[in-house]
């Protein structure tokens, strides 16, 4: 079984540091750089209730890293104001409507303590 991801840096009210996560395929960096890809992130609750519903990623990482597979989440004031369990996960969309999501197959746990 794969361990899961856990992100747990953040108190309630941080906005620090930023989420990042480096993906590949068969060892190869996922190029995210490429033309007609719409890159989003969403987190959910321990309820399963959406807290961010796929908001499209900022410039926090250049172009060269999103070549070398890096995908990044700012976290936007309101976002961690209220300690809990979470769990996030990038989503990608392609130009014919494809969906990928990364961490494949997982979320990112995301606790937020008080």
């Amino acid at each position: 079984m794969t361990p899961p991801l856990i992100f747990d840096l953040l108190f309630a009210g941080d906005t620090r540091p930023v989420l990042q996560l480096v993906c590949s395929v068969n060892g190869a960096a996922r190029n995210f750089a490429l033309p007609g890809l719409t890159l989003m992130f969403e987190m959910v609750d321990a309820n399963g209730s959406q807290v961010i519903a796929n908001r499209a990623l900022g410039d926090e990482v250049d172009s060269g890293e999103r070549m070398a597979g890096v995908l990044s989440e700012a976290w936007q004031s309101g976002d961690t104001s209220t300690a809990g369990d979470y769990k996030g996960r990038f989503k990608v969309v392609d130009s014919g409507g494809g969906v990928e999501h990364w961490p494949v197959g997982r979320w990112i746990s995301i606790p937020i303590q008080g």
